[in-house]
């Protein structure tokens, strides 16, 4: 049975596992990430419709972090996962490219997935696989606007949320089956757009189709009209071309159509800046130059005027006759001459057909010509 000193340090040892898993599981708590919670996200490679396929994985971070109560639920950097769903290069005769892909998941710090829909709203039975995201909201669905292809750079933000309630792990390991249940920590859902997120907006422009900032495109129309996409996770910013506002189109809260009106260029370079302003005035900007080579004319050659033929005895008759005044006749003949020497019956006859002497002395002092 042992010695007392042998039970005492049997009661010690035990009192101590149990001190220690006591506060472990003190330790670890469940946190609940509500449903609808905001998951600012970032892309970490870029894509284009030029190069990707159909279920190639698309890779994001998270950059803010994601706090319940005064707990860092998602820390800023965990990764999230999606896949590419729709591709399409673009095609001739200006058919545009298309790019649409999903995000799926984010990793938790407990090691779990949570699962991630494009709307804070739920609609309907909103699925894993669902959630399409692009640079343009459309009716909770993140969907590319259509340029020629379509490229998305590397760091383009967008905005996920927690699809349903989600519980995580946080401090330790999980408590055993038969510990006491320790209290769940519960948080109101983010608002979906707060007024002031921190992340600047996002350009993408497609028409002209520029990449990089200080790109230099060539053109040859003396006109050029400006469009692309914006969009911000705080709401819909105003959108600056060389100053001047832009007209904009909704796609959502977050995102935008932009257009210029058409603006002439001069021969030459042209600069550009496009630049989108945020509630919290944060900014992005793109600048290009647009250089115009107008096309070279051919030198207009001066078509030769055609000899004017002098007007006949029977041509002024026949003009007379068809209700022309004789002045009037007398200022053709003045201008084209006459064909043959005139004649005293010439004379006689122009009379006849109404002729008057201005227009006699006109035929009298006319060039001849054939």
């Amino acid at each position: 049975m042992g010695t007392p000193k042998q039970w005492m340090a049997v009661v010690a040892a035990y009192s101590l596992l149990l001190s220690q898993g006591l506060a472990a599981q003190q330790a670890a708590r469940t946190v609940k990430v509500p449903d609808g919670t905001i998951i600012r996200l970032a892309l970490l490679d870029s894509l284009s419709s030029e190069t990707n396929q159909v279920d190639d994985p698309v890779n994001l971070e998270v950059t803010e972090e994601v706090k319940v109560g005064d707990v860092v639920a998602l820390p800023r950097g965990a990764t999230a996962r999606g896949h590419v769903v729709e591709v399409e290069p673009k095609k001739r005769l200006g058919r545009a490219g298309k790019l649409n892909f999903t995000v799926d998941t984010v990793k938790a710090p407990d090691g779990s997935n949570l699962r991630l829909r494009a709307s804070s709203a739920r609609k309907g039975q909103d699925k894993s696989g669902t959630v399409i995201v692009g640079t343009v909201l459309l009716s909770g669905l993140f969907l590319l606007m259509h340029g020629k292809d379509v490229n998305i750079p590397k760091g383009t933000a967008f905005n996920a949320y927690v699809d349903g309630d989600r519980e995580i792990t946080l401090g330790g390991q999980p408590a055993p089956a038969h510990a006491a249940p320790q209290p769940t920590v519960v948080a109101p859902a983010q608002p979906a757009a707060p007024p002031s997120s921190g992340v600047a907006p996002t350009i993408v422009l497609v028409e002209p189709s520029i990449t990089n900032s200080g790109e230099t495109v060539d053109l040859t129309a003396s006109t050029l009209t400006i469009r692309g996409v914006v969009t911000d996770p705080s709401g819909i910013p105003a959108v600056t071309i060389n100053g001047v506002s832009a007209g904009m189109r909704p796609k959502g809260s977050q995102a935008a159509e932009f257009v210029s009106d058409p603006m002439r260029l001069r021969s030459g370079d042209n600069h550009l800046e496009i630049v989108a302003t945020n509630a919290a005035h944060l900014e992005a900007k793109i600048t290009f130059v647009a250089r115009y080579a107008p096309a070279v004319a051919e030198t207009a050659r001066p078509v030769p005027r055609a000899e004017a033929k002098g007007l006949g005895e029977p041509e002024i008759i026949s003009l007379l006759k068809g209700g022309v005044p004789s002045a009037r006749v007398a200022d053709i003949v003045k201008e084209r001459g006459v064909n043959f020497v005139p004649s005293e019956e010439d004379l006689k006859e122009i009379r006849r057909a109404g002729g008057g002497d201005d227009l006699v002395k006109a035929v009298l002092k006319a060039k001849t010509r054939p």
